[in-house]
């Protein structure tokens, strides 16, 4: 029988869902491909509506239930007590680990980060996730910033050491078939068509797309957009995503930003947060994708998402970022040392280029297709596991 996997989700939301964050997302594409190594089982958190146990491509998928995520972590050891897996993977939470270390201490866990989203807090907080990141048995991180972010908790230089054996850079990928290049001619057909109605035929489209908190930055675009703006471009800004996961709350943030848009002449829109299978429908209506993250993004998956739509990427040199965009190859990759002036001056550039524009864009859908599908992630995955299982028989 092949190993058996068990995919811990952060519980968070139910799978399927037609709302959920890039945990599940990435679960989804990933397991089809790793179904054909090992017997797979994900376990997501029970919601009304939601199936407590379905099949997705060889892959079994298991609702618990849970009124809060002390329980639902309860839950989910007790039924991996129950039912022996060989690996336990858990997903962005470290602080899952020491209740599956404690009552399953022989079976291997691997902590599989995305972000540094949980790896932040107060002392007692920060104790708890040194906590995990020790006694997880390896880590998966999707970028080598994140690789020396957790370095950083190591308590000592021997710690430290064994820390950069256990913690392996794995790079996510990109549903080819669902962000298609803007060359593809139906997705062509689409985009004229769409954008006639908006009236968007001759204007550039600019495109934001992602949570709208403060250290995404959208208020430095919506700044750099008023400056263009006043040099006598024109150009239409679309704005796609909400405050949080599956929520548009009204934040003091999310007002000052609409404050902002409304003050703008040039047309603009302002899509709230929709489900991840409809995002690619409005990367396909840009021109170009702007990242303008001021906080240290682990890997920045909506750079993959337009580099496969063949957009070419304005963003900052944060966090994993420049693992995925290359300066002057598929982007623009800025310094951040004066944001507005940078991405007044990128935007710019790309804007007065349309050749070059294309050129990036283009480069960058060809970065994607060798390096970043899931097809390259769950080849590089599948003699990781084998690799990790094997070490574990020798002891």
């Amino acid at each position: 029988m092949p190993p058996q996997l068990c995919f811990i989700t952060p519980g968070t939301f139910a799978i399927p869902s037609p709302i959920y964050s890039s945990v599940e997302s990435s679960l989804l594409q990933l397991t089809p491909l790793l179904s054909k190594h090992y017997d797979l089982h994900i376990i997501g958190r029970k919601r009304p509506g939601i199936p407590s146990q379905y099949g997705h491509f060889g892959t079994k998928i298991y609702n618990l239930p849970g009124n809060n995520l002390r329980l639902y972590v309860k839950h989910c050891v007790d039924w991996c007590e129950k039912n022996p897996y060989s690996i336990i993977q858990i997903e962005n939470r470290p602080t899952y680990v020491p209740a599956f270390k404690q009552r399953l201490p022989s079976t291997p866990i691997i902590l599989s980060l995305h972000s540094i989203t949980f790896l932040q807090g107060k002392r007692r907080r920060l104790t708890a996730i040194y906590q995990g990141l020790e006694m997880a048995d390896a880590i998966l991180v999707n970028s080598d910033f994140l690789r020396q972010y957790l370095l950083r908790f190591a308590r000592h230089e021997r710690e430290a050491k064994r820390w950069e054996q256990k913690i392996q850079v794995r790079y996510f990928g990109i549903d080819l078939q669902s962000f298609l290049p803007l060359e593809t001619p139906s997705v062509h057909q689409i985009r004229q068509h769409i954008r006639s109605q908006y009236g968007l035929e001759d204007l550039p489209v600019l495109l934001f797309c992602g949570r709208i908190q403060y250290y995404k930055g959208l208020h430095l675009l919506l700044q750099a957009a008023h400056r263009l703006e006043e040099l006598g471009y024109r150009f239409a800004l679309l704005i796609v995503g909400g405050s949080h996961y599956g929520r548009n709350l009204n934040t003091s943030y999310v007002q000052q930003v609409r404050t902002l848009r409304q003050q703008l002449k040039q047309p603009s829109f302002f899509i709230p947060f929709i489900p991840h299978q409809q995002v690619p429908h409005y990367y396909q209506l840009a021109d170009l994708l702007i990242v303008p993250s001021i906080g240290p993004e682990a890997f920045g998956l909506v750079n993959l998402e337009g580099m496969a739509t063949s957009l070419p990427i304005v963003t900052f040199q944060r966090g994993g970022i420049p693992e995925v965009v290359q300066h002057q190859r598929t982007g623009l990759l800025l310094p951040g040392i004066s944001p507005v002036d940078e991405l007044v001056k990128g935007i710019q550039t790309l804007l007065d280029q349309p050749n070059l524009a294309r050129q990036l864009g283009l480069a960058g859908r060809k970065m994607v297709e060798e390096k970043f599908s899931w097809e390259h992630r769950a080849a590089s995955l599948v003699p990781f596991y084998q690799q990790f299982l094997h070490s574990l028989e020798k002891g």
